[in-house]
């Protein structure tokens, strides 16, 4: 990905794992909440990014112990993906072609029922 080294922002998506909350609620209810709330925020983010006229890539297969060694990101805090950010390279005109809806949501069933 040289497209990713040469973005002028990348933002860090981290997860403070020693508090209280983050600890309780998977031993409770076997979700990891966390995950859900990076979701969440990052989301949130690509979302204001892309109302500035910006572009953004989520990038999830990182190597989470080098980004914590570059940013010097404590043992105990979770780097669970990055998020690229700047001005696209293509315009929206030149946009990759997108799967049609019927292939990637489904009604009642998944994929109608069909395996």
């Amino acid at each position: 990905m040289p497209w990713a080294v040469d973005a002028p922002v990348v933002v860090a998506l981290c997860a403070d794992l020693s508090l209280i909350t983050h600890k309780i609620a998977p031993v409770i209810s076997n979700i990891p909440y966390y995950m859900i709330d990076i979701g969440i925020a990052g989301e949130h983010f690509v979302l204001a990014a892309e109302s500035l006229g910006l572009g953004t890539c989520w990038i999830g297969w990182i190597n989470e112990k080098t980004i914590r060694k570059i940013l010097s990101i404590p043992s105990r805090v979770r780097v669970l993906s990055i998020i690229t950010l700047g001005y696209p390279a293509k315009t929206k005109d030149q946009a990759s072609e997108r799967l049609p809806a019927e292939k990637i949501s489904f009604n009642e069933k998944w994929n109608g029922g069909n395996k």
